[in-house]
């Protein structure tokens, strides 16, 4: 009989690939808020981990900068009701957002399609990186690696468990490939911000370009007698 339920690895799984979800940005998606005049604070959904942007009427919202709330004295409370500029964003517990100042204008929940230019334009839109959600390819980890990332993981928690079975040197060589899962994600993200600015601009894209070396004269590095 095995000492795991499938219930138990179930969970396992599921933790891990939203640790990676969190981690690594995977999972882009988009919502709209309906915007109240003077009202700062509004519920995101459920699966939320960071924001990536906030766009009102196509005007990029920025995270609230403590030193420029310090020197203020404003905070996302403050009652003022004008064109929101920043944002404060809570992932404890209830996902909340709090816009500042608070909204001068109700907008409405933007329907249709929200990665598009019109939508930016005329909605309230909150551009954030979600857990999975497993209601398609995109809400989990790809299939041709998934299996065996998590299998690591699992493996890694079943060794290091004390009682029949455990096996230290085991859990050390799966904990091992675990950090090298890490490091090959860090790197499949590398080259696809790589691939994404070479497709943005026509300039070539030198990730590690170095100081650019000057024309030195003909005569230079002969040593003078004197």
């Amino acid at each position: 009989m095995s000492r795991f339920t499938d219930t138990q690895l179930t969970t396992w799984a599921q933790t891990y690939e939203a640790e990676l979800f969190a981690k690594f940005n995977l999972y882009a998606k988009r919502t709209s808020l309906a915007t109240v005049v003077g009202r700062s604070e509004y519920e995101l959904p459920a699966d939320v981990c960071n924001i990536r942007a906030v766009l009102y009427l196509g005007k990029e919202v920025h995270p609230k900068n403590g030193v420029f709330s310090k020197m203020t004295g404003d905070t996302p409370f403050n009652p003022t009701t004008s064109t929101p500029f920043e944002y404060v964003f809570s992932d404890q517990g209830q996902r909340v957002i709090k816009l500042h100042p608070a909204p001068d204008v109700a907008i409405a929940s933007y329907v249709g399609d929200l990665w598009t230019a019109t939508a930016d334009a005329a909605a309230c839109i909150i551009e954030y990186y979600a857990l999975p959600d497993y209601t398609d390819a995109f809400g989990q980890l790809p299939d041709w690696c998934r299996r065996n990332i998590l299998k690591d993981y699992i493996c890694w928690k079943a060794f290091r468990i004390d009682g029949k079975g455990q096996d230290t040197r085991a859990a050390k060589y799966y904990e091992a490939k675990i950090a090298q899962d890490g490091k090959y994600f860090t790197k499949i993200k590398d080259n696809i911000h790589a691939s994404e600015i070479q497709v943005l601009t026509d300039s070539p894209y030198r990730p590690y370009r170095k100081p650019g070396r000057p024309v030195l004269p003909p005569n230079f590095g002969i040593p003078v007698n004197y």
